[in-house]
């Protein structure tokens, strides 16, 4: 589930209709915005992942209770980074207004910035789950 469960109306309700799907050593993938990576503290309003499609936000601790509710335990978590181009980060500079805005905008002409790329951790998370054992699933 790669940049799903931040869209649905009710993740509970998804992860546990997902559930039965996978065998007792199935593991479920996510991919979603982190609300409490660092990036995402120190940008605040200005953070690149507060869409107005994204109906949720999860912090690695409220996702592991969203999965126990609905029938799974979180085993890993780790940062996802991204690779950007220069020019693409110059072209979302370029969207705020002021010199910030005029110069990024000016400098993401240069052809030179489409080769140039940069890995960044823009506060994605990437988390792995595994199914409740049926004996733990009747104590949920």
């Amino acid at each position: 589930m790669w940049n799903v469960l931040e869209h649905v109306s009710s993740p509970t309700e998804i992860l546990a209709r997902l559930r039965p799907w996978l065998a007792l050593e199935g593991r479920l993938f996510l991919s979603l915005p982190n609300a409490g990576s660092t990036t995402a503290r120190l940008l605040g309003r200005r953070w690149v992942l507060l869409l107005r499609e994204h109906l949720w936000y999860f912090e690695p601790a409220t996702l592991s209770r969203v999965l126990r509710q609905s029938g799974f335990e979180m085993i890993g978590t780790r940062p996802n980074a991204v690779t950007f181009s220069i020019r693409n980060a110059l072209a979302r500079a370029a969207q705020h207004q002021g010199i910030v805005g005029q110069l990024a905008s000016r400098m993401s002409d240069l052809r030179l910035m489409s080769r140039l790329r940069v890995r960044f951790r823009i506060g994605e998370m990437q988390v792995v789950a595994r199914p409740c054992p049926p004996s733990e699933l009747q104590s949920l």
